[in-house]
């Protein structure tokens, strides 16, 4: 098996994107059916089934840029829940700085 391995970087693999949290107090950024994953979702397993909250398109426009696509491995990396990770289940938007995907 010498040799057969690439050693890549995890920045070979694909786009790392650090969330952001759209403003809470603007009303109708909240509520819709964009999943927006938080640490609390990522509950062990493997893909997350839902979100605790959701965003509509305009919450989720306000955050261009933090669109994460299905497939994406999503891991937590601040406080307590730092290493948890889970695959995305369908697009989504993860939190501001403690969620990084690839």
């Amino acid at each position: 098996m010498t040799g057969e391995w690439e050693e890549l970087t995890l920045c070979d693999l694909g786009r790392g994107v650090t969330g952001k949290t759209p403003l809470t107090a603007v009303e109708g950024n909240f509520g819709g059916q964009i999943p927006f994953v938080t640490p609390s979702d990522m509950n062990g397993k493997k893909t997350y089934s839902s979100t605790s909250r959701n965003l509509t398109e305009t919450g989720a426009a306000s955050i261009k840029g933090s669109k994460i696509p299905a497939g994406s491995v999503l891991v937590s990396c601040i406080g307590s829940d730092m290493g948890k990770a889970v695959i995305a289940g369908r697009d989504c938007v993860t939190t501001s700085r403690s969620i990084r995907s690839l």
